[in-house]
């Protein structure tokens, strides 16, 4: 049998009567200790025949509490006094199985060893959860379920009424933080004796005795934290409980927990509304008086109350156990089985969540009614989906079930039994859709009919939406309070007849509260402008009811990323296509477009080939038709066979570029041209392709016609996410045979089958968009340091000057490895033009890259922490037709690599172009262009700002990018 457990309380008593399922207490000495005259009393029950009891057997004779022998004294009237012992146990004074003299040794006293209460042996249980049911907390702390139903109030005004439902359930994150401590457990084994009372009826047997006794009591203490906290940026709720999990996670009992964000509730104000309550029995004082609960203290305290509770135990849990473990309990031939609550305990879990649910909501609609009577909130009817509609039906409660009614075919109270009804209620209510009807029976008990909806057959109601006024709020309020009452009726039942715990038809009684929820008007608060006016904002602050989320809400990403381009696409053709694969969105994405799409004929053809991609789809060969000026075709080949071309493919192919056929190859950049054929043409045209691969393997289509090409555009597209994606296919317009508009699809890597070998990426984002000479630079890399792939990656450079050939170059990957980690910064300028970086690095190493000296350095600065984030802005003074890199800043993380989510905590670097001020009329204007890029959070690891790239001429750095490193 499993331990029983109950919430300790003054008012208990050793062999008192205790109903495990209410948490009240019963007869007082229910069970009597084992003494002498007590067995003597029961060995004279179990033979004489004299006698009646309702309670026992047909001629036996009872253990009473009479005013000639009442318990407690001999046969002869001797006093014989119960008394309690050190250890919690009892024992009779002057009987004759007093305890004798302890052993002795040389004719003393064996001497008691001392023991100092803080090396005392101590269980201790350290729980830290995030809950969202109050039944959590009522289950962790031992609490009755129909308790606090009963009262309204978790634990019934004793050791649980420190939780605040009403700030629980209003709350975006609730966290229970629980220490136990049992220092000793004293069992009072000697109370043994079950005590028949006579004139008891067998039906009065579970409100008399319960179905338990109190044997023993837990000493120790208990400390019980409710952390609620009301998010205002509900994306940050997420990372507000990882920081709190961490801080308050088990190893706080055996020390420090360092957490990746440190939680304090003063930090806190300007993110969450944060509310701590503490509840502690045993260890005296836990905390300095004058200091305020926060998340620290309650961390400390949390660690030191095993110590505490060491030198100031107390009692905290009464143990019970059931009449049916005593020996004399079946020697008296009792008729009765006690009731069995074991299986009641989630049921009546339920119960608690669902009343604490409508007490919640029936002072919300106080609070609506309060609002709109003073003018600040508006209301409007509720909109139901149809399933809502479904699932608003409840049964009537059957008559027999009801408290105050008598229920002979209720069960069998004798045996604790149920037999379950079903549909044989006997209620004479009647229903309409404005009134609330009742019933009174013959005991006198009402039966409440909602006043909602319809009557339907066998005595269904179906609820309707409430009225969006006064009247209709009322009524809410009266339905509200009718489900509280039909919940405390069902724990009263539940208490007679535990099996009805087990009826799974149950539950077609009650209205869940979140139905009922979604039937109630709409209050929204109202500003004061807005009340004046009478405007209704469907963003105001909710008071009332529920508003499902729109479609923005929860449907999945955008498939593809609008252009400026596509939205003046003035063909439906392609829209509708992008509405057809929009499903995809999780796994594919669209970009683009380029060419015409301003004019497309609508005799013009669409294609998509995401309308049959899938993961089978994997790119093996690539090729292209070309001539003089314009891309005629192209195609793509895939692993699964399948082709899928474009325009005109006619004859061999102008280009071909095959991949690496194991799988390790993938297409990652992408560049698009567009133009016009000449002046006197108005249609764009593809005028040049390049695709380039995961090795740096590249085809240029176009790039050899030396014609002119009027008005071009050309569009450059990579993938680089933290998951990895790769080219799939195309998408856009043909007319005549020709490609006039074309975009790209991307999806993630993952291919079926999977490829036999691993996909190797690039060092670099944006390879095309570097020099030739930079390009020849990667490329040697990628053969001699192979290691380095998934390790650095080069980022999105900024270029203020085209690439010539007398420019130099720099990269920091020629020479570091992952040991090198930033030590300090130092930044060479010419008036507002940044010319030189130099990096020290731990290992004592420098790297210096443009004209950096010491002369013209203008700012140095120590790095502590890993960049993350880097931001480049370029500027250009009013008499110069080119720009420069003007500033650089870059913020910092901690040493584990995460940024702080407070504003306040974050710490920058930053260059602000500090060098020598400018002349008169040649001020810097404001920044042209910034690129602001984060650490890529692919791989394991966190990345880090490890170096630079780029170029430099004779006056300044020309290109300039980050090179980052993982781990």
């Amino acid at each position: 049998m499993a331990q029983m457990l109950a919430p300790y309380n003054n008012s208990m008593r050793l062999g008192q009567g205790f109903n495990s399922y209410t948490q009240q207490i019963c007869l007082d000495k229910a069970v009597l200790p084992d003494t002498s005259d007590n067995r003597k009393r029961l060995k004279e029950l179990v033979v004489l025949s004299s006698g009646t009891s309702s309670l026992v057997g047909a001629g036996t004779p009872r253990i009473t509490s009479s005013s000639s022998n009442p318990p407690g004294t001999s046969a002869a009237g001797t006093s014989t006094d119960i008394v309690a012992k050190d250890d919690g146990t009892s024992q009779a004074q002057g009987s004759a199985h007093d305890p004798k003299p302890g052993p002795t040794q040389g004719g003393e006293p064996k001497r008691k060893i001392e023991v100092h209460p803080w090396v005392k042996p101590q269980i201790v249980t350290y729980s830290s959860k995030f809950v969202d049911k109050l039944s959590d907390v009522t289950d962790a702390m031992n609490i009755s379920g129909s308790l606090s139903i009963k009262t309204a109030t978790i634990g019934g005004k004793a050791n649980g009424s420190y939780v605040d439902s009403d700030k629980f359930k209003s709350s975006d994150i609730n966290f229970h933080l629980q220490v136990k401590v049992t220092n000793q457990i004293h069992d009072a084994q000697n109370y043994n004796i079950f005590n028949v009372v006579p004139n008891i009826d067998a039906t009065s047997f579970p409100e008399v005795y319960g179905d338990t006794f109190i044997s023993g009591w837990e000493e120790g203490g208990e400390l019980n934290a409710i952390i609620s906290m009301k998010v205002q940026d509900k994306s940050k709720i997420f990372s507000i409980k990882a920081g709190l999990e961490a801080q308050l996670s088990t190893p706080s009992i055996a020390g420090d927990v360092k957490a990746n964000v440190e939680i304090d509730k003063n930090n806190l104000n300007s993110e969450a509304e944060t509310t701590i309550t503490v509840n502690w029995s045993g260890g005296g004082s836990i905390k300095d008086p004058g200091e305020d609960w926060t998340i620290s203290s309650l961390k400390a305290a949390a660690a030191a109350f095993p110590e505490l509770v060491a030198v100031t135990p107390q009692r905290t849990y009464a143990i019970l156990t059931k009449y049916t473990a005593l020996a004399s309990f079946h020697e008296q031939n009792v008729k009765v089985t006690p009731l069995d609550y074991e299986n009641a305990g989630i049921y009546t879990g339920s119960l608690l969540d669902a009343y604490m649910d409508y007490k919640a909501l029936w002072k919300l609609i106080t609070q609506a009614t309060h609002e709109l009577e003073a003018g600040r909130a508006s209301i409007e009817i509720a909109r139901p989906t149809e399933e809502i509609y479904t699932l608003a039906r409840v049964k009537a409660i059957p008559q027999n079930q009801l408290v105050g009614n008598k229920a002979p075919d209720a069960g069998d109270p004798k045996t604790g039994t149920w037999s379950n009804p079903g549909n044989s209620n006997s209620s004479n209510s009647n229903s309409d859709s404005s009134n609330t009807n009742t019933d009174t029976s013959s005991s006198g008990t009402v039966q409440l009919v909602p006043a909602t909806g319809a009557k339907l057959a066998d005595d269904i109601t179906q609820f309707t939406v409430f009225s969006p006024s006064f009247p209709g709020l009322i009524l809410a309020r009266k339905i509200c309070r009718f489900e509280m009452s039909k919940i405390v009726n069902e724990v009263d039942l539940v208490a007679k007849h535990p099996k009805m715990a087990s009826d799974t038809t149950r539950d077609q009684y009650f209205l869940p509260p979140l139905i009922f929820k979604q039937l109630l008007p709409v209050v929204r608060s109202l500003t004061t402008e807005n009340a004046r006016l009478g405007i209704k904002d469907p963003n105001a602050a909710l008071i009332l009811g529920y508003v499902s989320p729109s479609r923005e809400d929860y449907r999945l990403p955008t498939v593809h990323v609008l252009s400026q381009e596509l939205r003046k696409c003035n063909n439906t053709k392609l829209s509708e296509s992008i509405e057809r694969v929009k499903y995809k969105a999780e796994d594919y994405r669209m970009e683009g477009v380029v060419g015409e799409f301003e004019r497309v004929n609508t005799s013009a053809t669409v294609f998509n080939d995401l309308e049959t991609l899938d993961s089978t789809y994997r790119p093996k060969k690539f090729s292209v038709w070309e001539r003089e000026n314009q891309v005629l075709g192209g195609r793509i080949e895939y692993a699964n066979g399948e082709k899928r071309e474009y325009g005109v493919c006619q004859g061999s192919a102008t280009r071909n570029l095959e991949l690496a056929p194991d799988g390790s190859e993938v297409i990652v950049e992408v560049t698009i041209k567009s133009g016009r054929k000449s002046p006197d043409s108005s249609a764009q045209m593809i005028v040049g392709l390049t695709v380039m691969t995961s090795k740096y393997s590249v085809i240029h289509a176009g790039k050899d016609y030396k014609g002119e090409v009027k008005d071009t555009k050309t569009f450059r597209w990579s993938k680089h996410d933290e998951s990895q994606w790769s080219f799939r296919g195309f998408f856009g317009f043909s007319f005549e045979n020709a490609i006039i508009t074309l975009g790209v699809i991307w999806g993630k890597d993952g291919f079926v089958p999977v490829p036999a070998g691993e996909v190797v990426m690039p060092m670099c984002k944006n390879y095309l968009e570097l020099s030739d000479k930079m390009q020849q630079g990667i490329q040697s890399l990628s053969n001699t340091r192979s290691s380095f792939f998934r390790k650095f990656l080069m980022g999105n450079p900024v270029t203020t000057a085209p690439a010539s050939e007398g420019k130099s170059i720099f990269n920091a990957l020629n020479d570091i490895d992952l040991n090198w980690k930033i030590q300090s910064l130092a930044f060479a300028s010419k008036g507002r033009k940044l010319i030189g970086i130099k990096v020290t690095y731990s290992n004592q190493e420098e790297l210096k890259h443009g004209y950096y000296t010491q002369e013209t350095e203008t700012w140095r600065c120590e790095v502590k922490f890993p960049l993350v984030i880097a931001k480049i802005t370029t500027g250009k003074a009013l008499d110069s037709a080119a720009s420069h890199i003007e500033t650089l800043e870059f913020i910092q993380s901690d040493a584990n690599g995460v940024v702080p989510e407070w504003l306040l905590d974050l710490c920058a670097l930053r260059y602000l172009g500090d060098g020598e001020a400018p002349k008169e009329g040649q001020q810097a204007t404001d920044p042209q262009a910034q690129t602001v890029e984060s650490a890529p959070k692919f791989g394991s690891g966190f990345w880090s700002v490890r170096g630079f790239y780029g170029e430099y001429d004779d006056t300044q750095l020309t290109q300039l990018g980050i090179v980052w490193g993982r781990g």
